[in-house]
């Protein structure tokens, strides 16, 4: 959606999260009469994730995962008298758990013994095959207590 500069744009933005000038900045507030209130399509809880100016997209900038700072500075970096805001809702998805069975023979006992292990996954995410390849502990052979 297109903003206007005049007068500032009105979004209070705040950094929810930032590690290695990575982060994650949303719209804390958008000031009522302002225009980013008049231009309409903007809530709070969204998150910034580009900014184009009058030169086009290819002379805007990414904001999405950049800190506070990164996402100022695209703002007051990017020509023109008004700017694209590329916008991003988060939205609530639900959890589920994948429960991951293996059956394993202790080394020094030979005794038998099923393991399982239960992960934690968020719908609408692409991690589940992500999730299991990086938990070996999840498939690995059991360890049984010296005794």
């Amino acid at each position: 959606m297109e903003v206007s500069r005049d007068g500032g744009l009105g979004l209070v933005l705040a950094e929810m999260w930032e590690e290695n000038g990575r982060g994650l900045v949303l719209v804390e507030e958008v000031v009522p009469g302002s225009n980013a209130a008049k231009a309409e399509g903007i809530s709070v809880g969204d998150t910034l994730v580009g900014v184009v100016g009058s030169k086009g997209l290819a002379y805007g900038a990414t904001t999405e995962g950049v800190n506070w700072d990164a996402t100022i500075e695209a703002l007051t970096e990017t020509e023109g008298v008004s700017l694209k805001l590329m916008m991003k809702r988060l939205t609530k998805r639900g959890r589920f758990n994948v429960k991951v069975h293996n059956e394993a023979t202790c080394r020094r006992t030979g005794q038998r013994k099923r393991n399982f292990k239960r992960l934690g996954f968020i719908f609408g995410t692409n991690r589940i095959h992500f999730g299991l390849l990086n938990k070996p502990h999840c498939c690995a052979s059991f360890c049984c207590n010296p005794g």
